[in-house]
């Protein structure tokens, strides 16, 4: 596994390598506009992207979506939305969606 800045930002990059293939995993935390530096705060509109890429032979991963909302107060409404999960939990809503890549589209 190998971890890395992006060039000039915060976006991390994490590399796995297996026997069949490598995955490249990218974390960024995407936020409104006008938001910059220390006006960052619990009120900020933001969302965390996470893309999972394999780059070389093949790779399957696992994903766990199971989200914990008021620090697992309140449980979550879980319902389909197209091309994945949507979860409600009091006033915050999370998706977690599969999104094709180039070559997946026929």
């Amino acid at each position: 596994m190998r971890r890395r800045y992006v060039d000039g930002s915060l976006v991390l990059s994490t590399t796995f390598v297996t026997s069949s293939g490598t995955l490249e995993l990218t974390d960024a935390l995407a936020m409104g506009g006008g938001v910059r530096g220390h006006d960052l705060g619990a009120g900020s509109p933001g969302v965390l992207l996470r893309r999972a890429v394999c780059t070389d032979g093949t790779a399957e991963i696992d994903i766990d979506f199971m989200p914990r909302f008021e620090y697992g107060l309140t449980s979550p409404v879980l319902h389909r939305a197209e091309g994945g999960l949507v979860a409600r939990g009091g006033p915050w809503t999370l998706r977690v969606c599969r999104r094709a890549a180039a070559a997946d589209v026929v």
